[in-house]
């Protein structure tokens, strides 16, 4: 029995962990919600600047990142084709 136990207790170790790290998580997003919401309005625009070019320069990384990966070859070959094909217009 007691060595059950203790299996057991080893088995919900893993699980208490990620459990604490999910919710710190999400204490750390619910402060940092309630930070951003009491800006001041001159602060609240200077943090919305800087996290727009934060967003676009991520998304610029995923997606260089994914073009390297040659995640978008295959859009890329549709779109080339559907251009031979007379299938695509000036912009």
């Amino acid at each position: 029995m007691e060595e059950r136990l203790v299996l057991h207790c080893l088995d919900v170790v893993p699980f208490l962990s990620t459990f604490k790290k999910v919710k710190d998580s999400i204490m750390n997003i619910e402060s940092l919600e309630r930070e951003i919401s009491n800006l001041p309005p001159e602060e609240f625009a200077k943090f919305r600047t800087w996290f727009l070019e934060f967003d676009y320069q991520r998304w610029d990384e995923r997606l260089e990142a994914d073009a390297r990966a040659g995640k978008l070859d295959a859009l890329a070959e549709k779109a080339l084709t559907a251009h031979a094909q007379g299938k695509s217009q000036e912009l």
